[in-house]
């Protein structure tokens, strides 16, 4: 098996739903589901290892992760792993985001193109390594978008990812970064949003059960069936860029039965800020939300209300 898959399975709870985007064979989720009595699905392109995949007794969807992962609902698995296919997507950013609305957490694997034999092999021989683990020349590679861990990193802090763990694994030429990552900010749920002149404020809801225990203890989230979070942060576009900020705010949450004013918390993750506030819901009841806030920067208030259903896991 290939060194990234064999480290990250130590990663992966027995018996929880796993989603491996460009699973291959299946060899990978074919060990999870005899080893850990993991409950499987793969993602692949490839004719040939969807057929062997499927053989396994596995279940595959033939699918184009680089044309979105819509078909999948929100939080619908307890991992998303995506193992050595993050250099060779179109929009590796864009996958990551849908791999954390997925999943609660998410694992990346990815061959570290800044690592010192790769670069002491382009200093002293001016080409691109080939390797039994990267067997390709540059004009035949599926890999398009090279990076290095500190690229990977920028892009975690600048998308408010945490890394919640981290190895790196040589072999070969080149280094293989693992990661085990969480999004507690604007896109851990089905990630909306609203302009409000230059400010575009992110919203999402989140049933507490869908945190894992030790993250809800971090954060002072208590867990159950029956308590929610409302997560909010705010941006401001700068020309064609947008910058995170922080905001004064208070709001308020209601159904037909009871009210509650909402206290939010501010969490920093590296450059990114964002707000959580813990409410109580009645199983399939319309929660309703007003919340009065102002950006840092920004010369008046305002308002946003809107309204979520929310059930009990």
């Amino acid at each position: 098996m290939r060194l990234d898959l064999a480290h990250i399975q130590r990663w992966i709870e027995p018996g929880s739903r796993v989603l491996d985007l460009g699973c291959g064979d299946g060899e990978f989720l074919e060990l999870l589901r005899d080893q850990r009595q993991v409950r499987g699905t793969g993602l692949e392109i490839d004719e040939h290892k969807i057929t062997t995949a499927i053989s396994r007794g596995l279940n595959i969807v033939e699918q184009d992760m680089d044309r979105g992962l819509g078909n999948f609902p929100d939080l619908s698995f307890d991992t998303v792993v995506m193992a050595h296919a993050l250099q060779a997507v179109h929009y590796p950013d864009r996958v990551l985001e849908e791999m954390l609305r997925i999943g609660r957490q998410c694992i990346v694997t990815f061959p570290n193109f800044g690592h010192w034999r790769c670069r002491v092999h382009l200093g002293t021989r001016g080409r691109m390594p080939v390797s039994k683990f990267m067997p390709y020349h540059w004009y035949d590679t599926p890999n398009i978008h090279f990076c290095t861990v500190k690229d990977f990193e920028a892009l975690c802090l600048d998308k408010g990812i945490r890394i919640l763990a981290r190895d790196v694994k040589t072999r070969f030429e080149i280094a293989v970064l693992l990661t085990l990552m969480w999004l507690p900010a604007t896109v851990a749920s089905a990630q909306q949003s609203e302009m409000f002149g230059p400010f575009e404020l992110h919203y999402s809801v989140v049933n507490t059960t869908f945190l894992e225990p030790n993250v809800a203890a971090n954060y002072g989230i208590t867990r159950g069936d029956k308590r929610a979070i409302l997560n909010l942060a705010v941006r401001e576009h700068v020309g064609e860029t947008t910058e995170a900020r922080t905001m004064l705010l208070q709001g308020r949450t209601w159904d037909l039965i009871q009210n509650q004013d909402l206290t939010f918390q501010e969490v920093r993750e590296g450059p990114a800020v964002y707000y959580i506030a813990e409410f109580k819901f009645i199983n399939e009841e319309w929660r309703f939300f007003e919340v009065d806030f102002r950006p840092e920067g920004a010369d008046q208030t305002y308002t946003f209300t809107f309204k979520h259903q929310l059930y009990i896991n």
